[in-house]
C-alpha cells in the first residue's frame, strides 16, 4: 500500500502541475471588449462557414434597449484578509510576486488565491477528508451526499462565509469521483477511487438575463463526509451604466450566418441552431473587463469531420447585441 500511495501522490502532483499551466496559459490569453458585431468562442476550435443553416427555433422576442454593466471589482488586501479570516485561515494574506494576486497557504491542507483582476476566489480545504478514504465504509456511494443535502450544504457554507451572491442561481449537481490508475509489476492496473463526492454549481442572472461566457461561474465540491473541499467563485461586482439600442434577432441571426460557426470540427456541412437567446458576456479570470455587455447566444450541433470521420458537435457562439458602444 506504500508504494501505492508514493504512486499515487507523484501522479497528482504532476496532474496538479498540467493542470496549473494550462489554467495559466489559457486564462492569459488576449481579448477585446465585444463591440460591434464581432464573436466569442469559448470552446474554441476550427472556424467553418457552414454549407447551411438549420434555424431550428423561434427567434426570441426582445426589448429596443438593454442595461450596461460597468465592473466595480476592487479586489483590497483587507478584503482578502477579512475572507481568509471568514474561512477559519490561520496566518497572514500576502500579495503574490508578480502583484496579480492574493494568497494564503495555512499549511498543506489550506490554500486561498484571489486575483486582483477579477475577483476570482480559489479556495481548497483538504483537511477534513482522509489522505485515502477509499478503505473507508462511508467512501461508498450510499455515503454521499444526496442532490437536495449537497445544495443545502453548499447554500450555507456560502451564506455562512459572505460569499453567496443574491443573483446567483442553482445551475446543477454533478457526481466527482476522481480515479487513478497504478500498473503493477504485471503490466495491469487497478483503479483507485480517491473519494467520492458532488459538485454544485450556481450561474449568474442579471435583470432575468443569464451570464455567459466563462466568467460567471460558482462551484462548491462537497466530499462523501460532507464536508466543504473546495469552492471556485468568478463573480465580477458591477453596477448600472447606461441603456443601448440593440440589433435585433434577425440581424443577429444573418451576423451569426456571415461570421460562420467555431466548433472542434473541419468542413462544417451543417450548422443547426436549437437555441437563440440574450444574455451578458462575462471573460475569463484572467481577462481585464470594464463592462458586461449583452450579446445574442445561439447555441446548436454542428455536422462535420474529425479525424477523417463524420461527426456532430454542440457549439455555442456569441454575437455581441449593441448597435454601437460609446462612453
Amino acid at each position: 500500500m506504500n508504494k501505492i500511495v508514493g504512486l499515487v501522490v507523484i501522479a497528482l502532483v504532476a496532474t496538479s502541475i498540467g493542470v496549473a499551466v494550462y489554467a495559466s496559459v489559457y486564462s492569459s490569453t488576449p481579448e477585446q471588449e465585444l463591440n460591434s458585431l464581432s464573436i466569442r468562442n469559448e470552446m474554441g476550435g476550427f472556424h467553418n462557414t457552414p454549407e447551411e443553416y438549420v434555424l431550428n427555433t423561434a427567434l426570441p422576442s426582445v426589448p429596443d434597449k438593454l442595461m450596461v454593466y460597468k465592473v466595480v471589482t476592487n479586489v483590497s488586501e483587507v478584503e482578502a484578509a477579512s475572507l481568509a479570516e471568514r474561512l477559519g485561515l490561520n496566518g497572514s494574506i500576502k500579495e503574490t510576486s508578480d502583484g496579480e494576486a492574493f494568497a494564503l497557504r495555512d499549511g498543506s491542507q489550506h490554500h486561498l488565491l484571489i486575483l486582483k483582476i477579477s475577483g476570482k476566489v480559489s479556495y481548497t480545504n483538504t483537511s477534513k477528508t482522509p489522505e485515502w478514504v477509499v478503505e473507508s465504509e462511508r467512501d461508498r456511494p450510499e455515503g454521499v451526499p444526496s442532490d437536495e443535502e449537497a445544495v443545502e450544504i453548499a447554500t450555507k457554507f456560502l451564506n455562512d462565509k459572505g460569499l453567496m451572491p443574491e443573483d446567483a442561481v442553482l445551475r446543477k449537481v454533478v457526481p466527482r469521483t476522481p480515479l487513478i490508475f497504478i500498473p503493477d509489476y504485471n503490466g495491469k492496473k487497478e483503479i483507485v477511487t480517491l473519494w467520492k463526492g458532488v459538485e454544485v454549481w450556481f450561474g449568474r442572472e442579471i435583470s432575468g438575463f443569464p451570464v455567459t461566457g466563462c466568467g460567471a461561474k460558482m462551484s462548491v465540491e462537497i466530499d462523501g463526509y460532507g464536508n466543504v473541499k473546495d469552492i471556485y467563485k468568478l463573480w465580477r461586482e458591477c453596477e448600472p451604466y447606461k441603456e443601448y439600442s440593440i440589433i435585433t434577432p434577425e440581424e443577429a441571426f444573418e451576423e451569426f450566418k456571415r461570421k460562420g460557426v467555431d466548433v472542434r470540427l473541419r468542413n462544417v456541412s451543417t450548422a443547426t441552431i436549437n437555441k437563440v437567446y440574450l444574455a451578458y458576456y462575462s471573460k475569463c479570470a484572467g481577462e481585464e473587463q470594464t463592462y458586461l455587455k449583452p450579446v445574442y447566444v445561439f447555441e446548436g450541433k454542428a455536422k462535420g469531420e474529425r479525424g477523417g470521420y463524420n461527426e456532430t458537435m454542440h457549439f455555442v457562439q456569441h454575437i455581441a447585441a449593441l448597435q454601437s458602444f460609446e462612453e
